[in-house]
């Protein structure tokens, strides 16, 4: 799956009910994983428009995703934008095809 900054903070605060329920059922596929289009640093950062509008403080936001990455075994790939998340998400399914 391919995020944004802006829809991570998103996807793991309001729509957190919603992405539980979808992180449950990735744990019966043969790989999952998040691709950022963003870095880390921008993240917890909270460097991205209307990021002024979110009230949690960026290691709140660090600790959740720490949170999903162990409970749920989901890697998350931080990148440096579309571009770079796109050759990630690309080497990524070459590699699973690689390895099946």
């Amino acid at each position: 799956e391919r995020k944004s900054l802006q829809d991570l903070a998103q996807t793991i605060t309001k729509g957190h009910t919603r992405f539980k329920y979808e992180l449950e059922r990735a744990k019966g596929l043969a790989y999952f994983a998040i691709v950022v289009e963003g870095t880390y640093h921008d993240f917890t950062n909270k460097v991205w428009s209307e990021s002024h509008r979110m009230r949690l403080k960026g290691f709140v936001l660090a600790k959740i995703i720490s949170t999903i990455h162990l409970k749920y075994r989901v890697p998350l790939w931080f990148t440096t934008g579309k571009v770079e998340a796109k050759a990630l998400t690309k080497e990524l399914f070459a590699a699973y095809l690689r390895n099946i």
